[in-house]
């Protein structure tokens, strides 16, 4: 999508083309918006749904609440880690250049009611990265949910942004695939 990140239509219309029927599906980041679209969209294609750096957003405001306090609580990422999160904030936050195309609004996600589904969900997030935040419905609603929380990290060190992928992340999502995978 031109001055867009993409759209979850994207991934049906690949996994289409490529007669993927079913699949582990995992998004970092705005890619874990993609899923939680495609959970919505297409949740009898999914074998298993991948959140890292991402999750689903709490629909109740007690439990926000109660998720915003257990983020709170945790340490809190200081010098090279805090810099490097501030540097990353201002960036997605600064306005695009003159004469870039405007991004195309993001259509609103359809409505997912995990507690319909029966997709084990796998969320991974660093632990200065507001984990509960992002996983608390998943506790409370998913059938099937494991939540890993990277110690001292951040939104870019859990998967070591400008360096090869954090080998924990890796594993931990290679385990949950390898544990609910249908051969």
């Amino acid at each position: 999508m031109p001055g867009g990140s993409g759209r979850a239509q994207d991934v049906v219309e690949l996994m289409d083309h490529l007669k993927i029927e079913r699949a582990h599906i995992h998004g970092y980041s705005m890619g874990g918006g993609i899923v939680a679209s495609l959970l919505g969209m297409i949740p009898e294609r999914f074998i298993t749904a991948g959140f890292g750096g991402s999750g689903m957003n709490e629909t109740n405001e007690k439990y926000r609440a109660e998720a915003e306090a257990l983020d709170d609580a945790l340490p809190k990422a200081t010098g090279a880690d805090a810099e490097g999160m501030d540097r990353f904030r201002s960036r997605v936050a600064a306005p695009r250049p003159a004469g870039s195309p405007a991004a195309a609004p993001a259509p609103a996600p359809p409505a997912v009611d995990l507690t319909r589904l029966d997709i084990p969900i796998l969320a991974v997030n660093g632990s200065f990265d507001n984990p509960y935040r992002k996983t608390h419905r998943f506790w409370r609603e998913a059938k099937t949910f494991q939540n890993v929380i990277l110690p001292n990290k951040t939104h870019l060190t859990a998967i070591a942004a400008g360096a090869p992928p954090d080998t924990q992340y890796i594993e931990v999502i290679a385990k949950f695939i390898d544990m609910y995978d249908r051969k």
